[in-house]
């Protein structure tokens, strides 16, 4: 690009501001010219910094165009990490600028927002959560104006009664908890009351397929060699199955599915997650029961109804109103997992970890963004050496980033990477450790299955899955408790025994969805 700064030419920050200065508009910044802007800008005088936030900033005040908007503040944001530049992507998308972006750019930028409030619990507050659901559903009215269908519901008694369809977002593999829920929910579904089930992927879970204003963008994974299959197979059943393509949501798509609809004409559908503007749409037609994947939070769904793993509290009635919903569109539920069939033979001789250690599990997909800091401050005030804490899941760069910083981190840490052998792997830990953090209800119940007590927080689903049992109020009590269960071997046996008990409740899948589906049926008026 003719002005630009050249790739490998080293700049000081105050270079990278004239640079700036001499932009017209965010379109002019290619990402080369970012990523050297942002290491003068990390490594740059005070003043210097400010002097560029301050110039973004007046170019804010000025600036009708929302995609310039949401791209300078995306940039901030990524640069200096304040949360008034994630508000103001927030307020954008809910103001009435954002209605000059089609519904298709719109729910892309609403993903990106979730995504980033989902990996750092520190930016989610109670009025962002309320912001977001609004402007999901602003996004569903768009969607279904530009699709223009006047749908409706298909009378009960035209429905096929034993048919069922199941829709999530992100179909991968065993490993992947949502994956998991959806077929546990087909196999209650089939087994035990007898429905005949259709599984579909909608593919919709952060498909980025447009060119977003933002910084820098996350992408969903995918798995293209399911668009194959017609029939998935789980616990010896066999499902019928379908995969969207990966372009989704898209009205020609969503079209696809409605005329499906039609033609089956199912009783309702399972929704696994919410956050699905195809099941918003084909709720006009059949009604939806949504079984969100963070269950103790209130679900992004304009369905009929969603279950929540908890009683209502009067925030859960303030994010409601946001989506046009109340109490009487909730159904509280126990959100339950399964373990994996299989449970392969390890050692910890096999896995590095020393017979002498106690070993303290620490277990995510999403580690390089849940291991804060704080957590790690944690870790390193635990006064004995013996206790260790084992990573298990995707930890490679944050892994490193600490082992740089923290001279004692790698002595009290050992990194087992991802496994398809959870079961295996923590049989050869002593406790699960959770840091503060919304997602991890799946791996806590595997742990507990292996007898682990939990430490942890009265926060998120790990806090559902284990209960109030193993809560810790803070890092300091935390760090206290982890010392008790080495130094009282009593204590470590009552809370193991009531570790295993407690899993037994939340693995018992076929009771409680059928529970679920019981209210479900009598509140739509088809039981």
């Amino acid at each position: 690009m003719s002005g630009g700064i050249g790739v490998g030419k080293k700049c000081t920050l105050e270079e990278a501001l004239k640079h700036w200065l001499r932009q017209e508009s965010y379109k002019d910044i290619i990402q080369v010219e970012l990523a050297q802007i942002e290491h003068s800008y990390v490594n740059g005088l005070e003043s210097a910094r400010a002097a560029l936030e301050e110039d973004i900033k007046q170019r804010l005040q000025a600036c009708e165009d929302i995609n310039a908007r949401l791209y300078l503040c995306s940039f901030l944001f990524k640069l200096t990490g304040h949360e008034e530049w994630l508000d103001a992507m927030i307020d954008s998308l809910v103001s009435d600028m954002a209605l000059s972006l089609s519904w298709e750019i719109r729910i892309q930028l609403f993903g990106q927002l979730s995504s980033i409030l989902f990996n750092n619990a520190v930016y989610q507050t109670h009025e962002r959560n309320i912001s977001m659901k609004k402007m999901y559903s602003g996004i569903v009215k768009a969607m279904t104006d530009d699709i223009g269908g006047k749908e409706s519901l298909i009378p009960v008694a035209e429905r096929d009664r034993s048919l069922v369809f199941v829709i999530t977002c992100q179909y991968l593999a065993m490993e992947h908890g949502p994956t998991k829920t959806a077929l546990d929910r087909c196999s209650t579904l089939i087994r035990k009351l007898h429905k005949k089930v259709m599984l579909i992927n909608s593919g919709e879970l952060l498909n980025v397929k447009n060119i977003l204003p933002l910084c820098e963008t996350v992408r969903g994974n995918y798995n293209d060699a399911f668009l194959q299959e017609s029939m998935v197979e789980y616990q010896g059943l066999k499902i019928p199955f379908y995969q969207c393509e990966h372009d989704m949501p898209n009205k020609e798509g969503i079209l696809e599915i409605a005329n499906l609809i039609k033609q089956l004409k199912p009783l309702y559908m399972v929704v696994i997650g919410g956050d699905s503007l195809l099941a918003d749409y084909l709720s006009l037609l059949v009604p939806s029961i949504t079984i969100g994947t963070v269950p103790s939070e209130v679900s992004t769904t304009m369905g009929q109804l969603q279950v929540i793993g908890r009683a209502l509290k009067e925030k859960d009635q303030d994010e409601l109103r946001a989506l046009g919903k109340d109490e009487k569109d909730v159904i509280v539920g126990r959100f339950t997992s399964s373990v994996p069939m299989e449970k392969l033979p390890v050692t910890r001789q096999e896995l590095g970890i020393s017979t002498d250690w106690f070993v303290c599990a620490v277990v995510g997909a999403r580690l390089n963004d849940e291991v804060t800091p704080e957590f790690v401050d944690m870790m390193l005030r635990v006064k004995d050496k013996r206790i260790k804490f084992a990573f298990i899941g995707k930890f490679d760069e944050g892994y490193e980033r600490y082992a740089n910083e923290y001279p004692d981190f790698r002595d009290r840490t050992i990194n087992l990477g991802f496994t398809s052998n959870i079961l295996g792997y923590l049989g050869q830990c002593d406790l699960y450790v959770n840091p503060k953090r919304r997602g991890g209800g799946t791996s806590v119940i595997e742990a507990m299955h292996e007898g682990l007590p939990v430490v942890a927080f009265d926060y998120g689903d790990v806090a559902l899955g284990c209960g109030n049992e193993f809560f810790v109020a803070d890092y300091e009590e935390m760090a206290e408790t982890i010392e008790h269960y080495l130094l009282d071997a009593d204590y470590y046996e009552l809370k193991s025994k009531a570790a295993r008990k407690r899993a037994d409740q939340m693995l018992d899948t076929d009771k409680n969805f059928c529970d679920i589906i019981f209210s479900a049926e009598q509140r739509l008026g088809i039981r």
